[in-house]
């Protein structure tokens, strides 16, 4: 491990100052972009956000079966964990 690198790192910290008013700003959902499938807008977009729990069970009448639409993992490129592991 470099060391001098992590202390370099530490030292180099500093405080950014964040008015307080943005404590109090809403969460915007963003638009759904043009040209995407309904699955995406619809399911995709609730489950990435960790809303899945709140879709009706009535969104997957057509997709008794567990079947997922092909094509959609060009969507799912997240790149990052919500929760990451201690160990």
């Amino acid at each position: 491990m470099n060391y001098t690198a992590v202390d370099e790192g530490v030292s180099a910290m500093h405080e950014v100052a964040v008015p307080a008013a943005w404590a109090g700003l809403p969460d915007e959902e963003a638009a759904p972009a043009a040209g995407v499938p309904e699955y995406v807008a619809k399911v995709m977009a609730a489950v990435n956000g960790q809303r899945g729990d709140q879709l009706p069970v009535s969104t997957f009448k057509d997709m008794a079966d567990g079947t997922v639409p092909v094509g959609t993992s060009k969507y799912e490129k997240r790149g990052f964990a919500a929760h990451v592991p201690e160990w």
